[in-house]
């Protein structure tokens, strides 16, 4: 019937502009706020746009009702997603940049610690949160903070954990049990944490097992820059 031809119409149409806030809605992850804001009120046009059309339909009621749910749970999450204002610090020259610098991220909004002396590279590693990534040098800005608050690690052999909520890292890292990915991991997030403290020395205890993990963990330091020398502990000492 007609009837029933309109109303799939309008499902169609309603689901062609989910998925267009949906879009939207991922665009903000990667906007600036003055952008951001620009998104969510275009998306709240398209929202009252998409409930006026369906309105003056002649769609079922049921259809009608699910569509408008879903619009409006549609607004709610974007509204959430309304970024924070933050300050934006210029842009930093690499020369200016140094291992320890708190930097700001243009392509993600947030701050991290460079972890890496640019020399010339195009890229260095930040470390966000517990995250380490590979990023341009051209999309970082230099803070004027001298530190970021520390994440709180989470399966790290030997740490602990005050009441302020740092952590105080032990000499060891115990990788046993662990497959190669989760294994990687978390060395990582140990290294991090070695080389704000005073340690010079750490040992990573992997096992015997088949080797796998054992050599993908040295494959993994020999090319981490964190690392200045490594190698296999003695008998009785542990597998390093």
């Amino acid at each position: 019937s007609i009837k029933l031809s309109e109303a799939e119409a309008m499902r169609s149409l309603y689901q062609r502009q989910m998925e267009q806030m949906k879009q939207q809605r991922n665009e903000l992850k990667r906007q600036a706020v003055e952008e951001a804001q620009q998104i969510i009120k275009d998306a709240n046009a398209l929202i009252e746009r998409t409930v006026r059309e369906i309105r003056e339909s002649s769609a079922a009621r049921d259809t009608i009702k699910s569509a408008k749910d879903a619009v409006r749970r549609q607004k709610s999450s974007l509204e959430k997603m309304r970024p924070k204002t933050k300050t934006r610090p210029s842009p930093a020259q690499s020369a200016e940049l140094n291992p320890g610098d708190i930097v700001w991220v243009e392509s993600l909004n947030e701050e991290g610690e460079l972890l890496d002396a640019p020399n010339g590279s195009k890229k260095v590693r930040v470390l966000i949160g517990n995250v380490t990534m590979t990023l341009e040098v051209s999309g970082l800005r230099k803070s004027g903070k001298a530190s970021l608050e520390a994440p709180v690690a989470k399966n790290v052999s030997g740490a602990e954990v005050d009441r302020a909520g740092s952590v105080a890292v032990g000499p060891e890292l115990d990788l046993r049990g662990l497959d190669a990915e989760q294994a990687i991991a978390e060395t990582d997030r140990y290294l991090n944490q070695v080389w704000e403290s005073d340690w010079e020395e750490v040992r990573i205890v992997h096992g015997k097992g088949t080797g796998v993990l054992r050599q993908r963990i040295n494959q993994y330091l020999a090319k981490d820059r964190r690392v200045a020398e490594k190698r296999l502990g003695k008998w009785g000492e542990g597998d390093t």
